[in-house]
């Protein structure tokens, strides 16, 4: 793989376990596990008939379609217990759409052992989705890729309640402690844009009141947690 979110995303994921692979595009995340013998055996699923099929056609160039079906179909729509899926990736949505995607299931009482989820904005909503529904937050990696910086969140199904503070449901209960160089940066910047936004919104007479409390309370946790 040439990505260094899906290389990261690999690293997460459990040995010797079924995964469905949501959003799947081209199919190179469980190609590579299966090929590596880190899985067995995948699903993988997309919303769109344009990139599913081009994950059909790249499976069968790699001669793994007796190892990797596909599904077509909204998120996790198209799952059931029948599948014994043990682990699941969503990766490269917003963090709104994946909790929807887990939401839907978690409706028809789906859930799954393991979840590794990668969203590209809205972690904090993924983190409250998964401390409300006994989730607890395992693994956390930060990557860059391209511009972007993408957080990686993997969690694991738990019996007792898991209670997360403001500032690891904002940062990350793992990221927050160990505070990876590119975590700085990436806070450091927004920081940077906050203040700027909170400059602009104090100078206008009919500020909105709220989202300047809103962005000053950010402003304090990131002063407090990580810098």
């Amino acid at each position: 793989m040439h990505s260094k979110r899906l290389e990261a995303i690999a690293n997460l994921v459990n040995h010797n376990q079924k995964l469905a692979d949501i959003g799947t595009d081209h199919a190179y995340l469980p190609i590579d596990l299966v090929e590596k013998g880190v899985i067995s055996s995948a699903i993988a699923a997309d919303i769109a008939e344009g990139p599913l099929n081009n994950a059909v056609e790249n499976i069968q160039q790699h001669q793994l379609a007796d190892k990797i079906s596909t599904r077509l179909g909204n998120g996790l729509v198209p799952f059931s217990k029948a599948d014994e899926v043990e682990q699941v990736v969503i990766a490269g949505m917003g963090g709104k759409l994946i909790v929807d995607i887990l939401e839907e299931a978690s409706q028809r009482q789906l859930y799954f052992e393991t979840l590794i989820l990668e969203p590209n904005i809205g972690e904090e909503e993924v983190r409250q989705w998964l401390m409300t529904h006994h989730y607890q937050i395992t693994e956390e990696t930060i990557v860059k890729e391209g511009r972007h910086i993408y957080e990686i969140i993997k969690a694991v199904q738990v019996n007792q309640k898991v209670t997360y503070s403001e500032a690891e449901l904002l940062f990350g209960p793992v990221l927050v402690q160990e505070k990876p160089e590119l975590f700085i940066q990436k806070w450091q910047h927004k920081l940077d844009t906050l203040t700027t936004i909170l400059r602009q919104l104090k100078q206008h007479a009919d500020n909105n009141q709220e989202k300047i409390e809103e962005f000053e309370n950010t402003v304090r946790l990131i002063e407090q947690e990580v810098l």
